[in-house]
């Protein structure tokens, strides 16, 4: 397993830095394939499943689930990453308050008491099927969301809380691309939550 939040150190850093150093010392990483593009550079880890991408300073590392291949699938270039964790300060997520009622609708006729919080595991076990509804779950709601287009993915987004070994807290940014399913367009975020990740990335907030 790798604790993700192990990694917060390096973000920020220069790809010379010891954080990185270290970094790379805990995946075990051989040399890279590299690929520059105008926005920065991606090191490819494909043994690793890993990607990190740099522009002056690392600012963000990407894990990737590789599809499974088959008749209609091409190979994935990526390995499979270790099972990836995140642990929380708090087993309690607030939840966002509810939409305000509609005042040309009658009161109702008894006051339901709207909870303002629910229960969480204290760890995340990121696995290669783990899906949309069960980062949810864990996150709560998401910042930000987006469908498919032609140059990203169905994607959710969100700032989340986590401890790190020595039991800090720290901020982290998680962006996780969807891997689509069947009828995707089609009332996408009723199908999405059952959609498996294909890329976390992570990044400082």
């Amino acid at each position: 397993m790798l604790d993700i939040s192990t990694f917060i150190p390096a973000l920020g850093t220069p790809q010379d830095s010891a954080e990185c150093s270290s970094l790379l010392d805990t995946l075990g990483a051989d040399e890279p394939s590299i690929a520059t593009y105008p926005d920065g550079t991606f090191h490819n880890y494909y043994r690793q499943g890993i990607s990190l991408f740099y522009t002056d300073n690392l600012d963000r590392i990407d894990f990737y689930n590789p599809s499974p291949s088959g008749r209609r699938r091409k190979p994935s270039p990526w390995s499979q990453p270790p099972e990836l964790i995140l642990n929380f300060p708090s087993t309690s997520l607030p939840l966002p308050p509810p939409p305000a009622r509609d005042p040309k609708l009658p009161p109702p006729t008894t006051q339901a008491e709207i909870p303002t919080s629910m229960t969480r595991p204290a760890t995340l076990t990121i696995r290669k099927e783990t899906t949309a509804k069960d980062l949810v779950e864990c996150f709560g709601e998401p910042a930000k969301k987006g469908g498919t287009t032609a140059w990203i993915d169905t994607y959710i987004e969100w700032e989340v809380d986590v401890l790190d070994p020595d039991g800090k807290e720290s901020k982290l940014g998680v962006m996780v691309e969807l891997r689509e399913g069947p009828g995707e367009g089609i009332e996408l975020w009723d199908r999405a939550k059952n959609w498996e990740w294909a890329c976390l990335k992570v990044f400082k907030v």
